[in-house]
């Protein structure tokens, strides 16, 4: 609404749509995770770090893609591996109070890398970040850090974590469904923003050789 009241243009109908299923998915997804946590978790680091390097190497790949993928895509995947790294920081984060609290001395290598990984992660997001600004709008940014990092941080807590330790099958499928629609939200706002059919026609004109 911003970046068309700045460019003082018009919304597309598309564009509309897929901004309306992204923030009512991520909503839905929230309350369903909030009713359906665990109130209390037994943290075990192993996972932890196993976990964390699984979010690594997909935040890696997607910065990869940012940088020699499609140009109409990649602002989407530099948002979207910075997003994963913010994800991530709110697990780790949680992680490290639950170990504290749970710990007469907490202290060890393995929560030094975890801290370790706190920092590099915090810089590896922002400059991502500043990746996906640079290469394309600002609300494609938004939205991928709006619908990605929850759904990181979500996943992270009931996989690794346990914190869905509780749930049952229905309340699992249903936050499947409403994630993959939130996510399919930003991909339809790459797919139909106008800056996405600009860079598409600009590579179509290219001449081949």
């Amino acid at each position: 609404l911003l970046a068309a009241r700045a460019a003082g243009t018009g919304i597309p109908k598309r564009v509309q749509g897929a901004v309306a299923v992204t923030v009512a998915a991520t909503l839905a997804f929230t309350i369903i995770t909030g009713l359906n946590a665990a109130p209390t978790t037994e943290l075990k680091l192993k996972p932890v770090i196993w976990g964390a390097l699984v979010v690594y190497g997909i935040a890696i790949l997607f910065g990869l893609l940012g940088s020699k993928g499609p140009t109409g895509w990649r602002s989407l995947f530099w948002s979207s591996g910075g997003a994963l790294f913010y994800g991530l920081e709110a697990a780790l984060v949680k992680s490290l109070i639950e170990y504290v609290r749970s710990h007469h001395w907490p202290y060890s290598g393995a929560i030094i890398l975890i801290i370790v990984a706190l920092i590099l992660g915090a810089v590896a997001a922002g400059w991502m970040i500043q990746q996906g600004y640079a290469t394309g709008p600002a609300e494609i940014v938004v939205g991928s850090m709006t619908v990605t990092s929850p759904v990181v941080a979500v996943v992270y807590g009931f996989v690794v974590l346990g914190d869905g330790a509780r749930m049952t099958v229905g309340p699992v499928l249903l936050m499947v469904a409403l994630g993959a629609a939130a996510i399919a939200g930003v991909v339809s706002l790459t797919r139909f923003h106008p800056t996405y059919r600009a860079a598409a026609s600009a590579s179509e004109a290219e001449p081949v050789g």
